[in-house]
């Protein structure tokens, strides 16, 4: 009677195993067609992105950020059993990868931003301090407003050298970034799809080609354009 007894609280136990891992499995499911879609509509965006201003960028990126981080906040909040833990990990890392992605990218337009309107302005604090200059030779009697003009020019030229220097720096290191996050996100993605069907998962991570698509990426095509942009000098 005792054997039998401890027969059927073996079959419950593995029963209850079972059912949680059911559970597990099915929320699992459930958040990798989640985060997939999520990634395909930050993919899709790329051009409504590029025509962002500087005013409505946050405002863009934020759209994208709060569902991330709301997924990562639902998904650390679950329940999962312990055979299925590793790939709630998975979806998690992928997830606050794809967030760094995002701020990276927002990151990168605004130091592109920087660097043109810096650029720009450089150019004119050039201009306006030659006809300062010329102003000083045929004035005989506003020598000092000239002069105090041209030097307020050379003083808004260096500050404006300085944020076009420190945006290209900012701006080469996200573009090393945004690549390590692009691979980060490929390799685990794939370890996550070559794994989940012996645990009995259905859906695949999808991840568009596009995510990290170099050639085609407006922002990293800019990359040649900004390394042999020079700052406006007065010579």
């Amino acid at each position: 009677m005792k054997k039998t007894y401890l027969s059927i609280l073996f079959l419950l136990l593995i029963a209850c195993e079972s059912s949680d891992n059911k559970m597990s499995r099915l929320t699992i499911d459930k958040y990798t067609r989640k985060l997939s879609s999520m990634i395909e509509n930050i993919v899709l965006s790329r051009e409504e992105e590029g025509s962002q201003s500087q005013l409505t960028l946050n405002n863009f990126y934020q759209r994208y950020t709060t569902q991330i981080e709301s997924f990562i906040n639902d998904l650390n909040f679950e329940t999962i059993s312990p055979k299925y833990v590793p790939f709630r990990d998975d979806l998690l890392t992928v997830a606050k990868t794809v967030n760094y992605y995002l701020n990276c990218r927002k990151s990168s337009i605004n130091n592109l931003s920087e660097i043109f309107s810096a650029f720009e302005s450089g150019q004119r604090n050039i201009k306006d301090y030659k006809e300062y200059l010329s102003d000083m030779r045929t004035s005989s009697y506003s020598i000092d407003l000239y002069s105090n003009l041209a030097k307020r020019e050379i003083d808004d030229w260096t500050e404006n050298a300085i944020t076009f220097e420190r945006n290209k720096i900012e701006y080469n290191t996200n573009m090393v970034y945004l690549d390590s996050v692009n691979s980060l996100i490929d390799s685990v993605s794939k370890k996550y799809n070559n794994i989940r069907a012996k645990a009995k998962l259905n859906e695949n991570l999808i991840i568009p080609s596009k995510l990290n698509d170099t050639i085609n990426d407006w922002i990293i095509k800019g990359k040649g354009n900004i390394v042999d942009l020079k700052f406006p000098s007065f010579d």
